[in-house]
């Protein structure tokens, strides 16, 4: 069991990975054809959500890079980036499989979210609110142009809505081979 009573475990069952899993930055970035314009708002809709939940950790990383370049004229601001960056880490890139705590297991989108919040918060205390609001829009911007631009057919990996993508489904369901992809 790791510090503080969270430990880490991955939960196979219903054909998927509970955690989050990073996606290559190449097919983040992809070929020219990956992309296109939504034909409809239903189309559009369809993107934003497929592309977020198989992009999530991706997204995650785009938009804190764009808040550390937003603070480097920000010492002390700097130095409380890198404290609960260290958290982020260990909380939620580090991982290898599900978050439980007080043997419950935390989706990963809750991870996702608490530490946000305590990014924000932690960055507001120390005096840069302006900073960390502009850099979240242009983040924020970035990732919805990129979410809605990205065509959602040609994913290596079939994903399901409700675990967040990772294993359910694509080829090595298909060959026999176990459903963790790694």
């Amino acid at each position: 069991m790791r510090a503080a009573g969270f430990k880490t475990t991955t939960i196979n069952g219903g054909g998927g990975q509970f955690s989050p899993s990073r996606r290559s930055w190449r097919e983040l970035i992809a070929h020219p054809s990956s992309y296109s314009p939504p034909f409809s708002l239903t189309d559009f809709t369809s993107r934003l959500t497929r592309n977020l939940n198989y992009f999530r950790m991706n997204y995650s990383i785009i938009v804190l890079f764009i808040v550390f370049i937003s603070l480097l004229w920000h010492p002390v601001s700097i130095i409380v980036f890198l404290v609960i960056l260290g958290v982020w880490v260990y909380v939620y890139f580090g991982r290898d499989g599900s978050l439980v705590v007080m043997n419950r297991v935390v989706d990963d989108r809750v991870v996702l979210g608490v530490m946000s919040v305590v990014m924000v918060v932690g960055l507001g205390l120390s005096g840069v609110w302006g900073n960390v609001f502009a850099a979240g829009l242009v983040g924020g911007g970035v990732v919805l142009v990129h979410a809605a631009f990205r065509v959602t057919e040609d994913f290596y990996v079939e994903i399901d809505s409700d675990d967040g993508g990772g294993g359910g489904g694509g080829l090595s369901s298909f060959v026999g081979g176990s459903s963790n992809v790694v």
